[in-house]
């Protein structure tokens, strides 16, 4: 997986995309971790979403918003990374988001 790096957020940043994470979907397909704090950094949108069957066992968006939790900590190697309330809001609030 190719890294990302400052210059690549910020055109990411100018196309203003509403982006969601699957943490569990991802872990399950192996294909990484959504950098939650480097896009905030960025003042990116995230939302949070279960993505589909086949690739979630549960679609528990309650267990989701744990999993993102946790894996944005283990992520960053930061015990303070994606607060409980930031995690509601990417289940919540963010998901109706829109740039004007």
């Amino acid at each position: 997986m190719a890294q990302l790096d400052d210059e690549d957020f910020s055109i990411i940043k100018e196309k203003k995309p509403q982006i969601v994470n699957c943490p569990e979907s991802n872990m399950k397909l192996a294909s990484g971790s959504c950098l939650v704090e480097k896009l905030k950094s960025f003042n990116l949108n995230v939302a949070l979403g279960t993505d589909g069957a086949a690739s979630n066992n549960d679609l528990d968006m309650i267990g989701e918003m744990r999993t993102a939790a946790l894996l944005a900590k283990l992520t960053d190697r930061n015990p303070e990374a994606l607060s409980a309330t930031e995690t509601l809001k990417m289940a919540t609030l963010n998901g109706a988001k829109h740039w004007d």
